[in-house]
């Protein structure tokens, strides 16, 4: 009985502070900079934002170009929703992009799969 408490409130402190730190949210995409890695305004601070489950191309790395402007084309000066999933090595978040009800990670997964001949 114990250990069912003490787990319990140790489960309930951990669920309060996840979800402090990676609510959902809603911001204007002010920086793109590079297919996988935007900047968003929240709470009027510029957030670094990598999409989950996606490596696109660099912006020094072939086809790094194409990518950028594929995602600015997307989002860039847009409202996009936010599901944060982790942070990652260098501590940014890492999280899923929606724009207009979309998907915006699986949007660039599909045109990677277009662009290297897979569709």
């Amino acid at each position: 009985m114990l250990f069912r408490a003490a787990f319990l409130i140790l489960f309930l402190f951990n669920a309060i502070a996840f979800s402090s730190d990676i609510s959902t949210f809603r911001g204007k995409v002010i920086g793109v900079l590079d297919g996988d890695t935007i900047e968003v305004l929240k709470d009027k601070a510029p957030l670094r934002i990598r999409f989950y489950g996606v490596d696109y191309p660099e912006h020094d790395q072939d086809f790094g170009t194409r990518a950028k402007q594929f995602t600015s084309d997307k989002v860039f000066g847009k409202t996009v929703e936010v599901i944060p999933i982790e942070k990652d090595r260098y501590e940014r978040q890492v999280a899923k992009i929606y724009i207009d009800g979309k998907y915006l990670n699986q949007m660039i997964v599909a045109r990677q799969y277009e662009i290297d001949g897979f569709s």
